[in-house]
């Protein structure tokens, strides 16, 4: 699962596409997607994309201006979809609405739907809010939370990697301040790790090696922890705290990653349990925009400090 929302768009008209593309871009940025377009100016070459793009996986829609015309027919590009197993959501548009609909009467598709130009607006979010259902089962947005938050542990684990190897009295204070936090969160753990410190210098070995003792030593939450310190020495203005981070992306992957899901009179609950009480928790559909939006915001927020460093 990822958080681009990808879209092969097949019209040779390119002012008509970018007007509309900013039209729809707004609402999937608001559902917690990165829009990404991939235009292209023709179908007749279905054999050729689908080579670059297999069974067209990588999309979560196509939208095809239909301009039926004697060199291909809808019966012979119904035909090619066939064909080349394409199961990914299409929406076909026209102006000449009617033949659209006479063709696609006596080839219907699963998953294809049609639209005439004037009212694409309408179809394309009646399709679009269709192919995110799937995104929001639970599994999914498990799946989906794992594989984000993993990423946004590697730009800090980045951003803390760098910082320490530029060995300067900053970064001297924040290796100090990593050594306090072990030492103050588990006396058995710290002094396995003050050896595996020391001889590697104090932190201040080679890149790979510090990379290597932070993975080993700095779990999640002690990272981020250990990047607010780095913000708060260097004086950055971000809008980054432990607090939020902790209870935006942490606590949230920590709750899909050990809770069980189960489906109650139709609906797909979390079975959260802790401290020998059991929670049961939806996720409805805002829930699940929140989780993606902050998870992008987070993306820029870390990606900015990097930059700044």
């Amino acid at each position: 699962m990822r958080l681009n929302y990808r879209i092969l768009w097949i019209e040779n008209d390119f002012s008509w596409q970018e007007s509309t593309e900013k039209m729809i871009k707004d609402e999937i940025t608001e559902s917690g997607f990165v829009l990404e377009i991939f235009p292209h100016k023709n179908y007749k070459d279905l054999n050729i994309l689908s080579k670059k793009f297999p069974n067209f996986k990588t999309f979560d829609l196509i939208l095809i201006d239909f301009k039926l015309d004697n060199d291909l027919t809808g019966d012979t590009f119904i035909r090619e979809v066939r064909k080349n197993n394409i199961f990914t959501d299409i929406l076909f548009y026209s102006k000449d609405s009617e033949k659209l609909q006479e063709v696609f009467m006596n080839n219907s598709l699963e998953g294809v739907y049609i639209s005439n130009r004037e009212d694409f607006e309408e179809k394309f979010f009646q399709v679009y809010r269709k192919t995110i259902k799937k995104f929001e089962e639970i599994n999914a947005v498990r799946g989906m939370v794992m594989a984000e938050t993993s990423r946004l542990d590697r730009i800090i684990e980045d951003i803390i990697i760098s910082f320490m190897n530029s060995d300067n009295a900053n970064s001297q204070r924040l290796k100090e301040y990593i050594i306090k936090l072990l030492e103050d969160n588990t006396k058995s753990l710290f002094v396995d790790n003050e050896k595996k410190i020391n001889e590697r210098g104090n932190l201040k070995a080679k890149d790979a090696e510090n990379k290597k003792l932070i993975k080993r030593i700095l779990d999640a939450s002690k990272r981020s922890r250990t990047l607010m310190k780095l913000i708060n020495n260097e004086k950055l203005d971000v809008k980054f705290t432990y607090e939020k981070y902790k209870k935006n992306v942490i606590d949230i992957r920590n709750d899909l990653a050990h809770a069980k899901s189960e489906t109650i009179e139709g609906i797909e609950y979390l079975i959260i349990e802790e401290n020998g009480t059991v929670e049961k928790k939806e996720l409805k559909t805002e829930d699940i925009v929140e989780i993606r939006k902050n998870i992008l915001d987070y993306d820029k927020i870390l990606n900015e400090i990097k930059e700044r460093l």
